[in-house]
């Protein structure tokens, strides 16, 4: 009996996260999200430095690309709940690229600089990632207020 209530209760959290569109919850399936592409992104990464002897750098982009495929739907659909428009779909593409390009040229110097591993730079890298492009995604691409850049 008390493993079905225990079942129910995480059922009814699990619905809670899924169906909730505050902010909190949108933060928390993002992060789900970036940790399921950053398992991958070290997979990734690892399989191409250590079996195909890339370099880090050239690794981290091939690895990124791929999980910009994988995760571009998920994180309309399923994060922000919005529908697929072009212009989103244009700006989401501008903070990912930004991304990968200010974090591959950032992971050669410090592991160079700080002579760490290749794979704890990356997970250093990738985690500021995250908090940087939730805030430029929920900012910039899936903001629903008109945009007004002033200068």
């Amino acid at each position: 009996m008390a493993i079905n209530t225990n079942r129910s209760r995480l059922l009814n959290l699990t619905a809670k996260i899924i169906g909730s569109s505050t902010h909190e919850f949108r933060l928390l399936r993002y992060s789900s999200l970036r940790l399921a592409t950053f398992l991958l992104n070290i997979t990734f990464i690892f399989i191409l430095v250590e079996f195909f002897t890339l370099n880090p750098a050239i690794s981290y982009i091939i690895s990124s690309v791929l999980i910009f495929v994988t995760s571009y739907y998920f994180v309309f659909k399923v994060v922000f709940r919005k529908e697929l428009k072009i212009i989103s779909s244009i700006r989401y593409l501008l903070v990912v690229l930004m991304s990968i390009f200010i974090t591959s040229y950032l992971i050669e110097p410090i592991i160079f600089i700080f002579k760490i591993h290749y794979l704890i730079a990356t997970t250093l890298l990738l985690t500021l990632n995250l908090l940087i492009k939730y805030i430029a995604l929920d900012k910039f691409v899936f903001s629903s207020k008109p945009k007004h850049f002033s200068a």
